[in-house]
């Protein structure tokens, strides 16, 4: 009996042994996984931190390293840019030179042109035209009206101005220099109704009185009845008269729709502030103009 018992016990003590130690395992190794992840937690929040302290220290460390790497290319780069400027400026001065040559070309051909010049005026005895001496004036009024046109300058004897100088713009002759005060002076435009200007057409060399009519017409007087002139032909001064000299621009032949033949002036003095008075040693003919 007392040995059946123990077998007995000792079977059941078996079954709850295993049982208890089943039981344990299990806890353990929920123990264990809760603990391996509580460090991998751990271990990945401090990987993170590891990462970002590492990479701020390699660059601390690296970039003086790359600075310092950094300069010898940069001067590479800057002599290149110097070479490629070098280069440009060379192309440059061969540019230069050529063109210097074709203006000592041109200067050497000038030169010759001006003693053919001579020449030819020592065979036809022609004496060479007086060279034009120029100042600026300012407009300072415009007095024209109805029976009168004329302009006010603010240049007078002081500065040189006499009569029977020509005032021009850059399209051409505008007037003559009549009247001189001190500091003043009043030139006849070419409109005015007392002005004369003696001009050839400058292609088919017809010469014609202009005169004034106080409007923008310049009507044409002595014309040879056969006489061609081309419309829109220009007509520049004779130097018949001993005021002006030859070639200076004045009017351009306009043709109205009645058939009228007239001129009109090439320069336009309402739209110029400043005038050039200019002398060419000719005053001869100021009473004439």
């Amino acid at each position: 009996m007392n040995n059946r018992r123990r077998r007995k016990f000792s079977v059941f003590d078996r079954i709850l042994a295993v049982s208890l130690s089943q039981r344990v395992g299990e806890r353990v190794l929920i123990g264990l996984y809760i603990g391996l992840a509580l460090v991998l937690m751990v271990a990945s929040s401090l990987s993170k931190n590891w990462v970002h302290v590492t990479q701020t220290q390699l660059s601390d460390i690296t970039s003086p390293i790359f600075s310092t790497l950094i300069l010898p290319v940069r001067a590479v780069i800057d002599r290149g840019y110097e070479v490629s400027g070098l280069q440009n400026l060379a192309t440059e001065n061969a540019e230069l030179r050529l063109q210097n040559q074709e203006l000592l070309q041109w200067k050497d051909r000038a030169l010759a042109l001006m003693n053919e010049n001579k020449a030819l005026q020592a065979l036809t005895r022609l004496d060479p035209l007086p060279r034009a001496n120029y100042m600026t004036a300012r407009i300072i009024s415009d007095t024209g009206g109805m029976y009168s046109k004329t302009l006010t300058l603010d240049k007078g004897k002081e500065d040189g101005v006499k009569q029977g100088f020509a005032v021009m713009v850059p399209e051409g002759l505008i007037g003559i220099i009549i009247e001189t005060g001190d500091v003043s002076s009043r030139a006849l435009l070419i409109q005015d109704v007392n002005a004369r200007v003696p001009v050839v057409s400058e292609d088919t060399r017809h010469a014609v009185m202009l005169a004034g009519t106080n409007t923008d017409k310049l009507s044409l007087k002595y014309l040879d009845e056969t006489a061609e002139i081309k419309m829109g032909e220009r007509l520049v001064t004779s130097g018949r008269g001993g005021l002006l000299v030859p070639g200076i621009p004045v009017a351009h032949m306009v043709q109205s729709s009645k058939d009228e033949l007239y001129a009109k002036p090439l320069a336009h003095y309402k739209r110029a502030d400043y005038v050039q008075v200019v002398d060419f040693g000719r005053q001869s003919g100021i009473e004439e103009f």
